[in-house]
């Protein structure tokens, strides 16, 4: 579709992973050797405590720049509790949700790391399943990646050095 990038093989040279009750994401550059290295960590909006939120293995599917917003049912409801009606679509723009950048993921339907509208959620685990990043880091991030790359979700970040988990040290 127009404004996605094309698939490639899953040959990325970036790997993500994501921790939920940190809200945490990190980029890890593959080395020849095999090891993967930290190269820059995001706070990003995490899926709140009453969602189910995906986790585990998966790759970047598609990735959107300008998308447009289709709300899910859920925000449709939690939209007309609160007396409000929402567009059946909203284009590119200053109030879509998405913001400028969607990234589709494997995990499940209606999964995506994506822009925002509302920079005050950065760092807060207040959506609805999806991961939300500054528009421009997240901008910066979707131009680099590739459809295929890696995204691991974890509920927990791994334990800090001193914690008994020296093994895992060179992690962030």
């Amino acid at each position: 579709s127009e404004g996605s990038a094309s698939p490639s093989p899953c040959t990325s040279r970036y790997a993500v992973e994501v921790y939920l009750d940190a809200s945490k994401l990190v980029l890890f550059e593959k080395q020849a050797d095999g090891n993967r290295h930290p190269t820059r960590s995001y706070a990003v909006a995490t899926p709140a405590g009453d969602v189910e939120p995906p986790t585990g293995w998966g790759v970047i599917t598609q990735i959107e720049f300008e998308p447009w917003w289709r709300p899910p049912e859920n925000k449709n409801r939690r939209a007309k509790q609160k007396g409000r009606t929402l567009p059946d679509v909203m284009p590119p723009g200053a109030k879509n949700p998405m913001g400028p950048f969607k990234m589709h993921l494997s995990h499940g339907f209606a999964f995506r790391i994506h822009g925002n509208n509302d920079p005050k959620s950065i760092g807060r685990r207040v959506t609805n399943g999806c991961i939300r990043m500054r528009n421009d880091e997240g901008l910066e991030l979707a131009r680099i990646l590739d459809v295929g790359t890696e995204v691991v979700i974890y509920e927990h970040a791994p334990p800090k050095v001193g914690q008994g988990a020296e093994a895992m040290a060179a992690r962030p």
